[in-house]
């Protein structure tokens, strides 16, 4: 199984023995692959700078069997009786929030287990130094214990719940980006919850810094953005903050232009009613005159009186709304 291209990225299986073609399995925003030991599941996950969303899929069936968020994970494994999955945040990839879970491959996770500091130093309000100085990483490493004395065997997954059915390959991409989107708020530097940069991208509350993707023939050459830092985080949220503030003076002052335009109408309405009232009580007194009196400029005068009745019926409409 191979995970290829710019995110959201194609999933799909090879033959291992003749290297063809075996299956398309979609495509998903992942970047990590964990067969279990007997090579029946695989967990596709997507760590690192996404936001831990992981499916297992059942390679004798291709359908995924569930669908479930590890967040912060840098290290996974599945363990000896291929049936349950290992994720752990540590050290020093993330010095906050370390952690073991372990999840059934049903996606019920079965044990958390955190390490907190007795004590975490405060943080510089402007510049967010002090606690990365002073560690407060408690968890660096996280394994299986091999168990040699029992065999475990193969197992096929258990059936689904009367009446549900399992998705023929992977989860797409938009399922994915609404379950994420319908996920509970969690505000930055909430207890229990890891701070830094890394692990607001993680969690999904800041966004991934763009890929810069570029192409040589058939190889795929990636230029990635630097990680930002809280400080860096903190100048973003208070431009977006100006920048929002700065959008809403310019909709309010279309709102105010939008209202002079109006007033504006109004009042040159009221100037062009009085205009063509004066016209047509000229038209009035020419009409009054001789025939061989009238002048070709008095004709063509009178030949727009029609125009100028409809153009008077126009005005007074608008001038009564």
């Amino acid at each position: 199984m191979v995970i290829v291209g710019q995110p959201p990225s194609k999933v799909t299986l090879f033959d291992g023995k003749t290297g063809k073609l075996s299956s398309e399995l979609g495509k998903v925003r992942r970047n990590t692959l964990k067969w279990n030991p007997f090579g029946r599941f695989v967990a596709v996950g997507g760590f690192g700078t996404l936001a831990g969303d992981l499916d297992v899929f059942d390679r004798s069936r291709e359908e995924t069997i569930s669908n479930f968020r590890a967040e912060l994970t840098v290290v996974c494994t599945w363990a000896p009786d291929g049936r349950h999955f290992l994720s752990s945040t540590v050290a020093p990839r993330m010095n906050e929030g370390n952690q073991i879970s372990i999840y059934k491959y049903t996606g019920e996770r079965k044990l958390k287990m955190e390490f907190k500091p007795d004590h975490v130093e405060g943080r510089h309000e402007d510049t967010g130094g002090g606690a990365r100085t002073k560690t407060q990483a408690l968890l660096f490493m996280a394994s299986w214990r091999p168990d040699g004395s029992k065999k475990h065997e193969d197992r096929a997954a258990s059936p689904p719940r009367a009446g549900t059915r399992r998705k023929k390959g992977l989860e797409d991409t938009n399922q994915v980006a609404a379950k994420a989107a319908g996920a509970a708020y969690r505000p930055r530097g909430a207890i229990g919850e890891a701070g830094g940069s890394v692990a607001a991208m993680m969690r999904g509350d800041v966004d991934i810094p763009a890929v810069e993707a570029r192409t040589n023939g058939d190889k795929w050459d990636y230029k990635e953005t630097p990680k930002l830092e809280d400080w860096e985080i903190r100048k973003m949220e208070k431009e977006a903050k100006k920048a929002a503030e700065q959008k809403a003076k310019e909709e309010e002052e279309k709102v105010k232009q939008a209202i002079r335009d109006i007033e504006q109408g109004e009042k040159n309405a009221k100037k062009r009613l009085k205009e063509v009232k004066k016209l047509l009580e000229e038209l009035e007194k020419l009409k009054d005159k001789e025939w061989d009196e009238l002048t070709d400029e008095d004709e063509a005068a009178l030949e727009g009186e029609i125009g100028l009745r409809e153009e008077l019926a126009e005005l007074e409409k608008k001038t009564l709304d």
